[in-house]
C-alpha cells in the first residue's frame, strides 16, 4: 500500500522523513534558488536548492555546514551546472536552533567516496595529503596501490597529470569492486 508522500510527495526534503542512523544518497539533476524567511531574523533571504533524480522533493542548502561540506566535496568555488550527475550523501543530526538554544533535528551533506572531488591543492604538502586521500580509496576498493614512483612531480602540470592518473585509477578499482 503506497504511503502519503509516495502518492503526494513534499516539496522540500526534511529531517523528519529519515530514520536515526539513515543516509540517503542522491543524484543532482540540477538546482534551483528560492526565497526563504529566516527564522531567527525574519529576513528575507535566497538560497540555492538542489534538485534530484530520485524524488521530486528538492534539498535547500541554506546553512553554512552544508556550503562547507559542498565545498569540501566539489572544491571552493564549483560551478552549480557541472554538479548534475554528481551525487550528494544527506543524514539527520540533532543540531540547535539559533534564535532559542532548542535542539531539532537539521539535515547535513557528507562526503560521498564515489563521486567526492578533492579541492585544489595549493602547496606540495596539500598535493601529497591530496594523493594519499585517493591512494587509500584505491587500496580500499582493488587491495593493490599504486607504485610510489608516481608520487614524484616538479610542476603544477605534471601534478595535474598525476592527479588524473590517480583519479582514473581510483574509478577503475571502484568499477572493478562492485558486484
Amino acid at each position: 500500500m503506497p504511503t502519503m508522500n509516495q502518492v503526494a510527495p513534499p516539496e522540500w526534503i526534511k529531517a523528519t522523513q529519515f530514520a536515526e542512523g539513515e543516509n540517503r544518497t542522491l543524484t543532482i539533476s540540477g538546482w534551483t534558488t528560492d526565497v526563504f524567511t529566516d527564522q531567527n531574523t525574519g529576513v528575507k533571504k535566497t538560497s540555492v536548492a538542489f534538485l534530484f533524480n530520485e524524488t521530486p522533493s528538492k534539498f535547500g542548502i541554506v546553512n553554512n555546514a552544508n556550503k562547507d561540506s559542498l565545498d569540501s566535496l566539489f572544491g571552493v568555488g564549483y560551478d552549480l551546472d557541472a554538479l548534475a550527475g554528481k551525487q550528494i550523501t544527506l543524514f539527520r543530526i540533532l543540531v540547535k536552533q539559533e534564535k532559542n538554544g532548542d535542539p531539532v533535528y537539521g539535515l547535513r551533506i557528507k562526503a560521498n567516496q564515489r563521486t567526492a572531488q578533492l579541492a585544489p591543492a595549493s602547496t606540495k604538502a596539500e598535493q601529497l595529503s591530496q594523493l594519499g586521500e585517493i591512494r587509500k580509496l584505491i587500496h580500499d576498493a582493488s587491495g593493490t596501490m599504486p607504485a610510489k614512483d608516481t608520487l614524484v612531480w616538479s610542476t603544477e602540470a605534471e601534478f595535474a597529470e598525476i592527479l588524473a592518473v590517480h583519479k582514473a585509477l581510483l574509478e577503475t578499482a571502484l568499477s572493478e569492486s562492485m558486484p
